[in-house]
């Protein structure tokens, strides 16, 4: 969440392959990035002017910052994209419930669905306990959601034992062991408490919480916090991965902890592209029980990300998708046009030729009804596998055909007729958040640990090669002097390949400090604009210049203005913008 390097082979690359790379949408502005990845999807620049050669130490002047926006977590990772003299954010707001600025993470409601009971004697939490551990103990595993955002209403739990009478069978005979005072005080809770999954290691979240965990959790209740992941303060932090009182798969239950103890928006800001200054926000408050059954940290990331999708401007429209669905606004002023409720997404909508497409469905773009649904879309992945939600897809002219380059939301690329969304062929592919890349016939997609190349005709792709390299489902690519180059990341590092366009073999690669997690970068003048960090959770997202040479890695600048995680840069015209961690920021790329 790509054409050529300099201006002149830009331009000549545009004009011979057509309008095939062009997206078959409406013309951009010469300089505008009016969605992801910028006016062809590809990370290039149209039109870019000549730009600084190298940067200053402290980085390119700023021309100014907004007030202050929520990042990562509080606020989503959306990227800003810039039309018509506007900037426009997706910001999936957090607020605490109550008003104010303190979160109460740890209540005893959360507590109790997570299996806790304040004063609970002793000897009966240890006995209910080994029976909840017990290897006899029937399982649980296809019981309604529990701890991981908000636990099981009576009429679910009843439906769940209804349908598994040995679960039924094992609650009833361990409450018989009981003395009749006990198994009628306490027998609603065990209830519950033994339909809970079975201890699980590590961080899955689907696991339950020992007793042991659950009575250290118990020590933060009614605690105030204020939100601190990737800000300066720690606190919100340190209690997120605070291993000591929460061990490693119960640190994960604050990220949901965050959704309880918070209402959210999808929100749409409009800044003045030149001055910074607000023209404009609109809020679209939560469906609170949408928002409690939808964001679960197994879910695509939203409990401890926020939805982070790109609008797209399009005709004066500005189309974008959060938590509660597609939206489609006037970019003049905010008034909503048209939505459809969908499920939670940071995929970016494609417009083209009056379609919007967005996670499986294409719609039409000036009512948002229903056109057709991709026939092989699948949404059923495993948990942490996100491409349903997360992969943005492309657009391909050919033969005077346009077509949708896009995941099946499962285990496949395919490629759909944009009229009717008839799957033209398909290719296997690991799932992925990866934005495909299209030079001219040739297709760039990625496997597990491959970056891998297929020619494209409206019949068929075909595979021309493969190149291991590090993890990279993560990255974007770029196009550029017959080359390829890849950012492959993970929380281990990052590094640089510059692999030959024709043959996939390896030119140079290099590697970068610390680590970091979702590098997506943009060209400009023959330079790569590249955002990468110390760690994702670490709030110090650097900036770096490269020069797009099949040579050698050359940096031609660094600085840290602390970026927003996984946002990604947009250059209109001769300036850099970037979502930081309390705003969004303008750079001059050509002041000297």
């Amino acid at each position: 969440m790509t054409l050529a390097l300099n201006l002149r082979t830009a331009t000549a690359h545009l004009f011979m392959c057509g309008v095939a790379t062009l997206l078959g949408a409406e013309a951009p502005a010469r300089s505008d990035w009016p969605q992801w990845r910028g006016p062809n999807r590809d990370g290039i620049a149209l039109n870019s002017p000549k730009l600084l050669d190298a940067w200053p130490k402290e980085g390119p002047p700023q021309v100014w910052k907004s007030e202050w926006i929520p990042g990562c977590g509080e606020g989503g990772a959306g990227s800003p994209v810039v039309a018509d003299g506007k900037v426009f954010l997706y910001v999936n707001w957090m607020r605490p419930v109550g008003g104010g600025r303190k979160y109460r993470l740890v209540t005893t409601e959360l507590l109790l669905d997570a299996g806790w009971l304040p004063d609970l004697p002793d000897a009966l939490a240890k006995k209910i306990e080994e029976s909840w551990a017990s290897p006899n103990r029937p399982s649980c595993a296809k019981a309604p959601p529990w701890y991981a955002v908000t636990g099981p209403k009576d009429a679910e739990l009843e439906a769940f034992i209804a349908q598994t009478p040995e679960v039924d069978k094992y609650i009833k005979d361990f409450v018989a062991t009981l003395s009749p005072a006990d198994a009628q005080k306490y027998g609603t809770y065990i209830k519950r408490r033994l339909c809970i999954s079975g201890p699980k290691k590590g961080w899955n979240p689907t696991g339950g919480f020992t007793w042991d965990e659950l009575t250290k959790m118990s020590a933060w209740r009614d605690k105030e916090t204020e939100f601190a992941w990737n800000y300066q303060k720690r606190s919100g932090s340190e209690l997120f991965f605070d291993r000591a009182v929460f061990d490693d798969k119960a640190g994960w239950l604050i990220p949901n902890a965050w959704l309880r103890a918070s209402t959210q928006s999808d929100t749409l800001v409009c800044l003045d592209a030149a001055s910074g200054k607000e023209l404009w926000k609109k809020d679209f408050p939560e469906d609170r029980e949408r928002v409690m059954r939808y964001l679960n940290v197994g879910n695509g990331g939203f409990g401890y990300i926020g939805a982070s999708g790109t609008p797209t401007l399009s005709e004066g429209k500005c189309y974008f998708a959060g938590i509660m669905g597609l939206y489609c606004l006037s970019a003049k002023d905010g008034v909503l046009l048209w939505q459809v409720k969908d499920e939670p997404a940071h995929a970016s909508p494609l417009v083209a030729k009056g379609v919007v497409y967005h996670c499986g469905a294409a719609y039409n773009a000036t009512d948002g009804k229903l056109l057709w649904k991709h026939p092989q879309w699948k949404s059923n992945l495993r948990q942490w596998e996100f491409a349903a939600n997360v992969s943005s897809p492309i657009l391909w002219s050919a033969a005077g055909k346009d077509y949708i380059i896009t995941t099946d939301g499962n285990r496949s690329w395919c490629c759909l007729e944009l009229d009717t969304g008839k799957v033209v062929w398909s290719v296997p592919g690991a799932p992925s958040i990866f934005t495909p890349v299209l030079s001219g016939d040739t297709l760039i997609l990625r496997g597990a640990t491959q970056v891998e190349a297929y020619k494209v005709t409206p019949a068929a792709a075909t595979l021309l090669w493969k190149q291991t390299v590090k993890m990279n489902e993560r990255g974007s690519y770029l196009v550029a002097q017959d080359s390829l180059f890849v950012m492959g990341c993970s929380d281990s590092g990052a590094v640089w390949y510059c692999l030959d366009m024709k043959t996939g073999a390896l030119r140079w690669t290099q590697a970068l400090p610390g680590e970091t997690l979702c590098n997506v970068t943009a060209l400009a003048d023959g330079k790569i604009v590249n955002i990468f960090g110390k760690g994702h959770y670490d709030g110090s997202f650097q900036v770096e210049m490269v020069k797009a040479t099949p040579e050698k890695y050359i940096q031609l600048g660094l600085f840290n203005p602390k970026v927003n995680v996984y946002s990604s840069p947009a250059i209109a015209a001769d300036k850099l913008y970037l979502r930081l961690v309390d705003g969004v920021a303008c750079y001059d790329l050509t002041a000297r």
